[in-house]
């Protein structure tokens, strides 16, 4: 049985506490080990960590550092509220849009644990022919409704041969209410019983899961709430994909992110050289 790991290194930047990890991401993560029967996994909070085994992603590039490499995303240089996407990443059937330059909406919620709302662009989920799913607001711009991306592909953070049977799983809204409502499809019987048939998996048959799929879905019924946050009561299924592609595709995508993760292995050495 392969080994999985959670991992959430804190990048966004109204959250970047150090080891923090963003209260959003924070409750997908124990909404996911729940889910899990409640079993311990080893939480992964730096750039370099055991990307050989299997991965769950906790929240978008705007939030998680090592999805930003993943996904194909780059902060733009003098450009705030900006990452712009790039490489074979771009082609997935969904993405999403966090060019702020481009979005004039802002979008407000509440994380537990900060005084006052957030504010932020109002980011959303790109798909083909360039239609985009935004986040519908109230009146006072406050979040009415968010979208989730669940992505599931092989691990292409290792060589092909290390990284056989492992995967890698992102959960990350186009906002932080998306993300945490990960508890929400994971109760909801009828939104998974939608999902399994849309991509055809056999639940008894484990051969039938795909080895690369995406999830979009709608969250709505958010209650605003200054000491617990924005958190979401509703959820339903959108659309879903599988991901056909070849093996030299993967490998392609593989071989495009080693110079960068070489050289955040080297940093992470060098790091922890300097704190020994």
């Amino acid at each position: 049985m392969h080994e999985t790991d959670f991992r959430q290194q804190s990048a966004h930047p109204l959250f970047a506490f150090g080891d923090t990890i963003h209260p959003d991401n924070a409750a997908a993560l124990n909404a996911v080990l729940s889910g899990e029967g409640g079993r311990k996994k080893q939480v992964v909070d730096q750039l370099w960590g055991r990307v050989s085994d299997s991965l769950v992603l906790l929240g978008s590039p705007t939030s998680e550092g090592l999805s930003r490499l993943v996904f194909g995303y780059q902060e733009a240089p003098n450009r705030a509220d900006c990452l712009l996407k790039g490489g074979l990443a771009s082609s997935l059937p969904f993405s999403w849009n966090l060019d702020g330059t481009q979005i004039k909406a802002r979008a407000k919620r509440w994380v537990s644990g900060i005084s006052q709302p957030t504010e932020r662009p109002n980011w959303s989920i790109q798909g083909s022919q360039n239609r985009r799913w935004y986040p519908d607001l109230r009146g006072d711009d406050f979040l009415k409704t968010d979208y989730l991306l669940i992505t599931k592909i092989p691990n292409i953070l290792v060589d092909e041969d290390r990284g056989s049977g492992h995967f890698i799983v992102s959960i990350g809204g186009a906002h932080g209410t998306g993300t945490r409502s990960i508890e929400r499809v994971l109760s909801n019987r009828s939104v998974l019983r939608k999902i399994v048939d849309e991509l055809n998996i056999d639940p008894e048959n484990p051969a039938s899961w795909p080895d690369a799929y995406q999830i979009l879905l709608r969250v709505g019924k958010i209650e605003h709430d200054a000491q617990s946050g924005s958190r979401p009561k509703d959820v339903e299924y959108v659309d879903s994909r599988r991901i056909s592609e070849s093996s030299d595709w993967w490998n392609t995508w593989r071989k495009s992110l080693a110079p960068a993760m070489a050289k955040l292995r080297s940093e992470s050495e060098s790091g922890t050289e300097k704190s020994s």
